[in-house]
């Protein structure tokens, strides 16, 4: 008896490939479709060139204009942001770094406050770009969110729960600006009053502490 096989076609998808462990613990954007690396430094206040100089090994052919697709992965310069007049020199300082390679690192600076020195008094809040290999900042031991991070809100009202927000610029002072999902008011926060209006989500807080703590800090 003459058996007859039948051929089956079944579509699928290949599953996406794990993004790096290293990258995934650095500062990095996930982009919604059609976001461009100019219009996500806009968002998080970071040089364009500095988004493309980070991800240029990984993403070939990108440029400040090209249209990403969703889920797109954007790694994200680490920034320190200062005190009024803090200089360079004093911020290397604080974070362990040598002052040479934190002005190197900040060349796009340049353009907006004129040649950058070790001793140049820099505005309240400018976001000076961390070196290649420099770990994230820390300040009274306190570990300070990562732009594009998300941290939790407290309510507006009592007996609210939290809200899921997404770190947008850090400040001086030990301070950062968050925006909650699908609200387009900026919240101000203070790194100590972790617990109290703001909190890391379940897991996310950062392992480690340094026994770093910056001038004009807490």
């Amino acid at each position: 008896i003459g058996v007859r096989s039948r051929q089956v076609h079944v579509e699928f998808e290949l599953p996406e490939p794990e993004p790096p462990r290293a990258l995934l613990e650095a500062a990095h954007y996930f982009c919604e479709e059609d976001d461009t690396p100019k219009e996500v430094s806009r968002r998080f206040g970071v040089p364009v060139a500095a988004v493309l100089a980070l991800n240029a090994s990984r993403l070939e052919g990108l440029v400040s204009t090209s249209r990403l697709r969703r889920r797109t992965i954007l790694a994200l310069p680490l920034v320190h942001a200062v005190a009024e007049n803090e200089t360079p020199r004093a911020a290397a300082a604080a974070l362990g770094l040598e002052c040479d390679s934190l002005v190197a690192a900040n060349g796009a600076l340049d353009a907006e406050l004129g040649p950058l020195g070790p001793a140049t008094r820099l505005p309240a809040d400018t976001q000076l770009l961390l070196p290649a290999g420099a770990p994230p900042p820390q300040y009274s031991a306190r570990p300070m969110p990562l732009l594009a991070s998300r941290v939790e809100l407290a309510g507006w009202c009592a007996g609210e729960g939290w809200r899921v927000a997404e770190v947008r610029r850090l400040l001086g002072g030990a301070r950062f600006v968050a925006v909650a999902a699908e609200e387009a008011k900026e919240e101000e926060l203070r790194l100590r009053d972790e617990g109290k209006t703001w909190r890391w989500p379940d897991g996310a807080r950062p392992r480690g502490g340094g026994e770093r703590a910056r001038s004009g800090g807490e």
